[in-house]
């Protein structure tokens, strides 16, 4: 998946780039003013910026739903090998993975109550790619990161 597959939105590529960037790291508000501050564009609003996101974590979502189904009908398999993790010779991987919680959404949004507060789950994983890069990993909203992993690994790592 590149960047470019998931920029598609009425704002201009850059933009849309540029505020997805941003509203991984700070609030949509935040997003909003520093969108104001550097293009001058003040008809964006933090509910546009929340839909961009979500729209892009859909799109996100159903490229990864369509990875998975097509590696789960491929004839690939991952072949598991014990390694000796103290033997310093040992060709190793190196994949981190964490799960990090948000325990509630916000009680209210945009003056309007939700129904009910949600629990967030998102696991969040990083693979050292063979030539020693490392690749962030976080799965879309629905998908089960253990068959993206196994995705993620053969890509990386699997026959070719």
């Amino acid at each position: 998946m590149k960047e470019s597959d998931f920029t598609v939105s009425r704002y201009s590529k850059k933009l849309t780039a540029f505020v997805l960037k941003y509203a991984t790291k700070i609030s949509y508000a935040s997003v909003k003013e520093l969108v104001s501050n550097t293009c001058g564009n003040t008809t964006l609003s933090s509910q546009q910026i929340w839909r961009l996101v979500n729209d892009n974590g859909l799109k996100i979502s159903t490229v990864q739903a369509k990875q998975i189904e097509a590696f789960n009908a491929s004839d690939a398999e991952i072949n598991l090998q014990k390694v000796d993790i103290y033997d310093i010779e040992a060709a190793e991987v190196l994949y981190l993975c964490d799960d990090v919680c948000v325990k509630e959404q916000k009680s209210q949004r945009d003056k309007v109550a939700k129904e009910e507060k949600n629990f967030c789950n998102t696991c969040v994983s990083m693979l050292q790619k063979a030539d020693g890069s490392y690749q962030t990993i976080v799965v879309g909203l629905g998908i089960d990161n253990v068959p993206y992993n196994r995705v993620i690994l053969w890509e990386n790592y699997g026959e070719k």
